[in-house]
């Protein structure tokens, strides 16, 4: 059984894993807190979905009926194992695991970074402690933990969520599909196209405001440099006001604002991928799919992001705090071809030997499937 916040986040993120666990004769059920989105559900045969009519953005106040249909689910279903990943389904998933005590299933979490959701842990104020102390007493009863970084791990050690016997799988990101994601033009039509793309949500953490704001920059000294967003819009408290983003179109410093179904061929006219982020996410996937696609990418440095390139070789780290050196390394490696050339040949090669979808799903299969004796 897998158990996340959204359809939506099954859709984007978890339908590779949900094909190689078929692959591996299993059923699998999918549950989810909410279809905000109004995402039609694929029809895959041995996989059954289950909307638990929860909001997994709203406060927990008002989960008590989604907690009650996740209970009654896992009852019904009795799943060998539970992998939960989102805010809401991990903390949601320890309470079941502690309610449902005797139990069959084996309860496992895919730690996607902090977000938004968890952002209280290691916090320093009251609220923040309370929080986490409630989040500590839930997750205390998952025995795995599957990490996409040292940084988070290590947070989560500190702050005493994990049980000294727990065991722990570290894989660097969730990976991409290197036959989807791979360079759809040569570096040099790339280089020419002299392009910069952000794809991300649309929310303050991301640093759209930021890619924004290097656009001025760059496009002050190389005015025919396009900068363009392939940006979802958010219902966080964080998102972007669409005034302000009108604002960016306006004034010419952003080209286009869309979002796209296939985000693989935005790949092959973009020059250069830019995510000035402050998000504690565990890789982001737009570092995995650009090196993929042979595209150097520039990424805010924090300690979760270390191993999402290799700094001065695929792209390089910078701080957030800091648009006027992205600007630098932009416009750098557009007055370089030779220069972009190599760090796109480095960004593919880097891809294949750590970003493979398909290795890093066998991981987490095998790790899943031996908590059960091989059952899942």
């Amino acid at each position: 059984m897998l158990v996340g916040g959204s359809l939506r986040a099954f859709l984007l993120f978890r339908l590779p894993l949900i094909r190689d666990l078929l692959q591996h004769g299993r059923t699998v059920h999918c549950i989810y807190w909410d279809n905000a989105g109004n995402d039609e559900l694929p029809d895959m045969h041995g996989v059954t979905w289950c909307d638990l009519g929860g909001d997994h953005i709203a406060g927990y106040l008002g989960d008590l009926r989604p907690l009650g249909n996740f209970l009654r689910q896992l009852r019904l279903v009795r799943p060998d194992t539970v992998l939960c990943f989102n805010a809401k389904p991990i903390f949601y998933g320890g309470i079941a695991a502690h309610l449902l005590l005797p139990r069959k299933s084996e309860f496992a979490v895919l730690m996607e970074g902090r977000g938004v959701g968890l952002d209280f842990i290691g916090g320093k104020a009251w609220p923040q402690r309370l929080k986490a102390l409630f989040f500590r007493i839930s997750v205390w009863g998952f025995p795995r933990w599957i990490f996409l970084n040292a940084e988070d791990e290590r947070i989560m050690r500190d702050n005493h969520m994990l049980r000294p016997s727990s065991k722990i799988l570290r894989i660097n990101g969730i990976g991409v599909d290197l036959k989807r994601f791979h360079p759809f033009a040569t570096a040099s039509d790339r280089w020419r196209h002299r392009s910069c793309t952000f794809l991300g949500r649309l929310i303050r953490e991301k640093g759209p405001d930021l890619f924004a704001e290097i656009a001025q920059i760059v496009k002050s000294r190389i005015p025919d440099v396009e900068f363009h967003m392939a940006g979802q819009r958010s219902h966080l408290p964080s998102a972007i006001p669409e005034d302000e983003v009108a604002s960016w179109l306006r004034q010419g410093f952003v080209d286009t604002i869309e979002e796209y179904d296939h985000v693989e061929q935005l790949y092959g006219r973009t020059s250069i991928a830019v995510l000035p982020t402050t998000y504690n996410e565990g890789l982001p996937t737009i570092a995995m799919e650009a090196q993929a696609a042979g595209v150097p990418i520039l990424l805010g440095d924090l300690p979760q992001n270390r191993l999402a390139l290799v700094n001065g070789e695929t792209g390089y780290l910078i701080s957030p705090s800091k648009p006027e050196v992205f600007a630098e390394k932009i416009i750098s490696l557009l007055n370089d071809e030779a220069g972009y050339a190599e760090m796109a040949r480095q960004c593919r090669n880097y891809a294949v030997r750590n970003f493979d979808q398909r290795l890093t799903n066998e991981k987490i299969i095998a790790f899943l499937l031996e908590a059960n004796g091989g059952r899942a």
